[in-house]
């Protein structure tokens, strides 16, 4: 079922303007990020060791720049009413599961832990592709931001996706917009709270939505 989300009745001409301007960095950063992978691919010359390694770094950042360019968008969508939902069963513990088993190479490597919390399935009506992106963003923020040692803690429950980790202040980046953006047209709300060095990010999603008029 796709349906429409509803969080503002009446979008601004900013809104629809800044929802326009994402969609055309994003094409912009994609055409950008294409060119990259063809040098690199080596398809117009050679490349000595050098020039590999510096072209790796600029197609890495490019990713980053989709991404973040990707989320933007997103929110925009989602504060002019304008972000589609594709409605369906989403469970938030193999959502949280799958988020870890991403991440959890790169923590791995940093020398910190990720722990999931979950007494089973956690099954709500939602769009899966926002609540995955989501949960994922906010899963390789906490990890960047934990300090070596320390455990990133990831509780699933009953519309609740919880994280919690030690951290000097909640991250203030486009992850954060689009985890309130997302947890809004479903019918919740993002939370986030601190008590000295340890940040919670909770993301509240109502068990169900009401169907498209």
């Amino acid at each position: 079922m796709v349906v429409r989300s509803d969080w503002r009745i009446a979008p601004s001409a900013v809104e629809r303007s800044a929802a326009s301007a994402t969609g055309a960095m994003a094409a912009a950063a994609e055409t950008l990020q294409s060119h990259l992978e063809f040098v690199l691919d080596e398809r117009v010359g050679g490349l000595n060791v050098e020039q590999r390694r510096f072209l790796d770094v600029a197609v890495r950042y490019g990713d980053r720049l989709i991404r973040l360019v990707e989320d933007m968008r997103t929110v925009a969508l989602a504060e002019s009413g304008e972000l589609e939902l594709s409605l369906g069963q989403v469970d938030l513990a193999a959502v949280a599961q799958s988020s870890l088993e991403h991440v959890w190479p790169i923590a791995r490597v940093e020398g910190k832990t990720i722990e999931l919390r979950s007494d089973g399935p956690a099954r709500i009506t939602a769009d899966l592709r926002w609540v995955e992106r989501v949960v994922l963003g906010l899963l390789v923020d906490a990890v960047e931001a934990a300090p070596q040692g320390s455990t990133v803690s990831l509780i699933a429950g009953d519309g609740l996706l919880e994280l919690a980790y030690e951290a000097e202040q909640p991250p203030a980046d486009i992850a954060l917009s689009l985890a309130d953006a997302i947890a809004r047209v479903h019918g919740g709300e993002l939370v986030v709270s601190q008590d000295g060095d340890s940040v919670t990010l909770a993301v509240r999603l109502a068990a169900a939505l009401p169907a498209a008029a």
